[in-house]
């Protein structure tokens, strides 16, 4: 069954980040820790995604919230954390007229080095709360990879569930 407000969550914060002409270094020649580069942006979101629990169709209303920050060590590695979350997220079913409260929450950390070794988290909670009689659904995500400088991967973890009831 498709998808399209995961997708939103999992790659809009990369993605937005991304995009943003803000000046980042990996090297830092003088080794010295760098002030982090931070972003605090809204991005409106207006769409329709499937409930997972009902197989609806609903319109959802939302402004993401946005905060990234990318920073250099001094020693060639760098570090990028991202929070979203929604702002007065809505959803209503386009068959029922049933409304929901949507509050999400997505935290992102990549960190790497020149040489190549990565760390990358990321944690995903999506909630939609019924209204009215209608069960809610609960999904969460927690993705984790970490790979050596020679691209061998030492650790890999991705769980999801979704929980639809009370």
């Amino acid at each position: 069954m498709p998808r399209p407000w995961l997708s939103l969550i999992l790659f809009a914060p990369l993605a937005f980040s991304i995009s943003c002409d803000t000046p980042t270094q990996v090297a830092n020649p003088t080794n010295r820790l760098e002030a982090a580069v931070v972003r605090n942006d809204i991005l409106h979101f207006d769409n329709v995604a499937t409930n997972d629990c009902t197989g609806e169709q609903f319109d959802v209303v939302a402004d993401f919230h946005f905060v990234t920050a990318v920073t250099s060590d001094g020693a060639g590695g760098f570090h990028y954390d991202s929070h979203t979350n929604t702002i007065d997220a809505k959803a209503t079913s386009l068959l029922t007229g049933i409304q929901y409260v949507v509050p999400a929450t997505t935290q992102k950390d990549f960190n790497g080095t020149v040489a190549g070794g990565t760390v990358i988290t990321q944690e995903i909670t999506f909630l939609m709360v019924s209204q009215g009689s209608a069960p809610n659904e609960v999904a969460t995500i927690l993705a984790h990879v970490t790979v050596n400088p020679d691209g061998t991967t030492t650790s890999s973890v991705d769980h999801f569930t979704i929980r639809c009831g009370p």
